[in-house]
């Protein structure tokens, strides 16, 4: 069995499109996120060192960030892996220092105190554990922010605070008016830092001053979220903590559960944060029922990851898809997919800054694929059975084999599999999105397998199985659409025709439904919402033009339009039987 680690932090699809926005022209929108994994071996002397930190931001070159890192000796050597989340909104105009900061406390703080974390892990003592850590860890990040804003000059502060004003004059305020005592502290706090033997009164006076710092408003510009997790290489104990919305998931016996609890305080875009004033009471620890094994696999998740999919059933499915392409590809190609996939998981989902962490047990061995694969064959065979899939298994089966394009693969199934259950709902905007992502990957996939370096047997056959599904798809389509036709379309409008408009908007309605039959017929489906609510809207306008009283009448309409289509659709993804040859 092997371990691997990674962390990569990508700027968000929405904050690459403000760049975009001519309104925005010449302002930037950076990742505010920073994620780390390491592997510390014991150490018998301070070392300062710089750590490397992957943060990618669209519009530059450069993808890491060095950050200087003091640690401390300690006999007991551990692996880490930690996330942060910078708030990012205009208060917060630090925010992204405030995640490094905290990626910089997480090292630190672990590599003072793990010998002692050690020794309570192995007595169970996980209530004193909590205390000190989420004591020790606000405490030591305060003070960085402390040194940051000493080491900052007031008028590049002040300048900051005025830019605010703009967007949030409330925050400005109070920022302004803590200033001056903010930066007399952080000032004096640097001071007294400069003498390298810091006596025990002077030690009372810095804590003192961290105690006075905290109760002013500047600690909210670096507000930010935070989770860590470390295991112990000797003791092989784990433990963890977070505060904020990111997320933990770790892999015991090849099941993904969260062993830390979500804090009912986090809901929606409302969090806690290591700037709240009581952020040490805030702090979240593993259930005592994970503590007893070390996991198979661990994944740290900023907030932009989980809010890209509908629910938490699906992140595990997202976790499982990763632990099986390390088992299958090992460590070097499956990062470099995930590097490729995160920037499209923001586009297509939460549109937020991603970070992603993990430390993964693997076994890619030639052996172990060999059990897998036989039990996969199996477990998947009867599965797609069930779900009536046989129609799209045959497809991909010869190139899962040959084990290419398995990420896009995988994504094609997710897809396929989460539009089958929104077509049995209501006809809605998440089932057409879910249609259109399933067919480009489909369509990503066969374009991909033709350019395969595969035998002439193996792409005849590929290309034979995929002229037939298109064929199928296209007779079940035709035979479905073309029961809703013009004179469909004439039937609905006629009790509106009544008016020169009217007509003008009848005609439109008519080029529209042209289109979106089009787009319907070779899988364009977010084109087909759109053309789709472009005739209700028409419809709407012809029936306020003819009579008020008829808009009901109009939406009922609509509405058995919208059921016809959908009746239609669900009958194209819920075919039965297997491709015949």
């Amino acid at each position: 069995m092997k371990q691997t680690a990674f962390a990569y932090s990508f700027q968000g699809a929405g904050h690459i499109k403000k760049e975009a926005d001519l309104e925005n022209f010449g302002k930037k929108f950076p990742c505010q996120d920073r994620a780390f994994s390491g592997n510390f071996e014991p150490s018998q002397m301070i070392e300062k060192k710089d750590i490397s930190l992957f943060v990618k931001n669209n519009s530059s070159f450069v993808s890491h960030v060095m950050l200087p890192v003091e640690m401390c000796p300690h006999k007991a050597g551990f692996s880490l892996i930690c996330v942060a989340d910078g708030h990012g909104s205009a208060p917060h105009f630090r925010s992204e220092k405030g995640a490094e900061l905290s990626i910089q406390t997480a090292i630190e703080l672990l590599s003072e105190s793990i010998d002692k974390i050690d020794a309570e892990l192995q007595k169970k003592n996980y209530s004193k554990i909590n205390k000190n850590l989420s004591k020790s860890f606000v405490r030591r990040w305060m003070y960085k922010i402390l040194e940051d804003i000493g080491n900052t000059k007031k008028e590049d502060l002040s300048e900051q605070i005025n830019e605010l004003k703009k967007s949030d004059y409330e925050a400005a305020e109070k920022y302004e008016k803590d200033l001056e005592k903010g930066k007399k502290l952080a000032d004096h706090y640097l001071g007294l830092c400069q003498n390298l033997s810091v006596e025990n009164e002077e030690k009372s006076e810095i804590n003192t001053i961290l105690d006075d710092f905290c109760t002013l408003s500047l600690k909210s510009i670096y507000g930010c979220t935070t989770v860590v997790y470390f295991q112990l290489k000797n003791s092989l104990k784990w433990y963890a903590f977070k505060i904020g919305d990111s997320d933990l998931f770790a892999s015991f016996d090849g099941v993904f559960v969260k062993p830390i609890k979500d804090d009912p305080k986090c809901f929606l875009n409302t969090t806690t944060s290591l700037c709240d004033d009581n952020a040490d009471k805030e702090f979240c620890f593993p259930e005592i029922e994970y503590l007893e094994k070390i996991p198979d696999s661990v994944f740290c998740s900023t907030d932009g990851v989980a809010d890209s999919f509908q629910d938490e059933s699906f992140i595990k499915k997202f976790y499982d898809q990763l632990q099986f392409m390390y088992n299958e590809d090992g460590d070097l190609k499956t990062e470099n997919e995930i590097k490729e996939y995160l920037p499209k998981l923001s586009e297509k989902g939460s549109g937020d800054d991603i970070s992603l962490a993990g430390i993964i047990s693997y076994d890619d061995s030639i052996e172990a694929k060999q059990i897998r694969r036989q039990l996969a064959e199996n477990t998947v065979g009867q599965h797609w059975k069930k779900n009536n899939y046989s129609a799209i298994y045959p497809i991909l089966k010869p190139y899962l084999d040959k084990g290419e394009s398995r990420f896009k693969y995988i994504n094609a199934v997710y897809d396929f599999g989460e539009m089958l259950r929104l077509s049995k709902l209501n006809f809605n905007q998440n089932f057409i999105v879910q249609w259109d992502k399933a067919y480009l990957n489909l369509t990503d996939i066969k374009n991909e397998i033709t350019l395969m370096n595969c035998s002439d047997k193996l792409n005849r056959y590929i290309s034979q199985l995929y002229i037939t599904m298109e064929a199928i798809i296209e007779k079940d389509i035709n035979n479905s659409i073309n029961t809703i036709n013009q004179k469909y379309i004439d039937e609905l409008f006629s009790p509106f025709i009544t008016s020169e408009l009217n007509r003008y908007y009848y005609y439109k309605v008519l080029y529209e439904y042209r289109w979106l039959k089009k787009c319907f017929t070779i899988g364009m489906m977010t084109s087909f919402y759109d053309y789709f609510r472009n005739i209700e809207n028409d419809m709407i306008v012809i029936a306020r033009n003819h009579n008020f009283k008829d808009i009901d009448n109009a939406q009922k309409l609509m509405e058995k339009y919208l059921s016809d289509l959908h009746n239609m659709m669900s009958r194209y993804w819920s075919m039965q039987g297997p491709i015949q040859m």
